[in-house]
């Protein structure tokens, strides 16, 4: 039970110090704007390979649909400013693509 209170605290003084620190700081420009885009790359660069990753060949696989998904959501990143809309059309535009069919 120590062992585990020891590692708690750790960990939440870890995410708790920089935090503090960080409040009294002011951020350059190009810092703040790089920071308020680099949450949104990460989920859409897990979701990309997640969607277009063959794990059972394990190499990347595009075909028709797959692009038309990834240009919907990369287009509605850029207008909606944010990855949920983007992911959330993307996946979309697939899942409808496949049920029709296909291009």
């Amino acid at each position: 039970m120590t062992v585990a209170l020891t590692l708690v605290g750790i960990t939440f003084a870890l995410r708790v110090i920089p935090v503090v620190l960080l409040t009294r700081t002011r951020l350059p420009p190009v810092v703040d704007r790089w920071l308020s885009v680099a949450g949104d790359s990460v989920v859409v660069s897990f979701v990309v390979l997640i969607g277009f990753f063959d794990a059972d060949a394990g190499v990347p696989r595009m075909d028709a649909e797959m692009a038309a998904g990834l240009a919907v959501t990369c287009a509605l990143c850029v207008l909606a400013r944010g990855p949920l809309v983007s992911i959330a059309g993307g996946t979309a535009t697939f899942a409808l693509l496949l049920a029709l069919g296909g291009l």
